[in-house]
């Protein structure tokens, strides 16, 4: 699913959406709310979007994710959402409030120029290894997921994943 030069007015409600060769924004405004809880296996990229409301990926489900170039006015929702693949944000804003509880980063992350704000932003979010941090301050440090928690995961995965017959 491709958007390129796209200005909605309102909330941009794409919540289960879905597109076996995954998405890319590009050039996207939304007037209000941005709304991605996505299941996607396919690669999700994210370029040149301003939000004058709130961002939120609730509990969505993403393989590979890249955002560039992010502008948001109200607050960035990442609460339970699922990164498997290697997830990347360079050159961006996620407004006034940005919460991560329970989010899962599995693959390698790479956060460059990006301005998360609140006193500990990724309180409650996982990660598989430590995030690559370039011209990015985080608060606390992530937290990053030991040899021991892998197989409680693992064990979490198992009960999350649908049941066969």
């Amino acid at each position: 699913m491709l958007l390129d030069s796209v200005r909605v007015l309102g909330q941009a409600n794409l919540n289960d959406a879905e597109a076996p060769g995954g998405f890319s924004f590009t050039n996207l405004v939304a007037g209000s709310d941005l709304m991605l809880a996505l299941a996607s296996d396919g690669p999700v990229a994210l370029a040149d979007v301003d939000v004058g409301g709130d961002l939120s990926l609730f509990d969505g489900r993403f393989a590979s994710m890249t955002m560039e170039r992010l502008r948001i006015k109200g607050e960035s929702e990442f609460e339970g959402a699922r990164f498997s693949g290697r997830f990347v944000i360079r050159d961006s804003d996620f407004g006034r409030g940005f919460t991560a509880q329970d989010a899962l980063f599995q693959g390698d992350c790479e956060f460059r120029k990006v301005r998360f704000p609140g006193k500990d932003p990724m309180a409650g979010a996982l990660f598989a290894r430590s995030p690559l941090l370039i011209e990015t301050s985080l608060p606390v440090p992530p937290t990053v997921q030991s040899d021991q928690d892998s197989t409680e995961e693992e064990e979490l995965e198992f009960q999350d994943s649908p049941m066969e017959p």
